[in-house]
């Protein structure tokens, strides 16, 4: 008699533990296709694409304010005999370009049209890039214009 309640025993715990292994799996499950449903929200991919342009929109024009800065403290350079002042042209000279880069591989490693289970994820994750992007660039221009108007007095 003990011998069949110690394998009933066992058998509950074994449809126990099963239950309890299907009710995770299901869990899983569920979790998993909300973050599939709200990855694939087409108005918040939409206001985060829009978002994203802003910056984008507001920078882009700014490229040619960068070249503008560049001319001028190229055409400055050989004119300062201070090495100090001359090695600040280099680095803001320096500091476009890569504000200027920064600009273009983001344009080129952006992506219109990502993958539709991961797009929120990845439009996040841009918002915050070209703001990153954006701001070199303001402040590249920013540390230049200081510096144009340092060599004019």
């Amino acid at each position: 008699m003990q011998k069949k309640i110690l394998e009933m025993k066992k058998i509950a715990f074994i449809v126990l533990t099963l239950c309890c292994f299907n009710a995770c799996k299901n869990d899983i499950q569920q979790k998993k296709a909300a973050t599939i449903q709200t990855n694939i929200n087409p108005e918040k991919q939409k206001q985060l694409i829009a978002e994203i342009m802003v910056v984008h929109d507001e920078v882009m024009p700014m490229m040619n304010k960068i070249e503008e800065i560049q001319k001028q403290l190229r055409t400055e350079l050989p004119k300062i005999k201070d090495n100090t002042l001359k090695n600040k042209v280099l680095s803001s000279l320096s500091e476009l370009e890569n504000a200027d880069k920064a600009m273009y591989d983001w344009m080129d490693n952006y992506k219109a049209d990502p993958e539709p289970s991961t797009a929120i994820q990845y439009f996040t994750e841009e918002k915050v890039r070209v703001a990153a992007m954006a701001e070199k660039v303001k402040s590249a221009i920013a540390n230049a214009e200081k510096l144009v108007i340092e060599l004019k007095k």
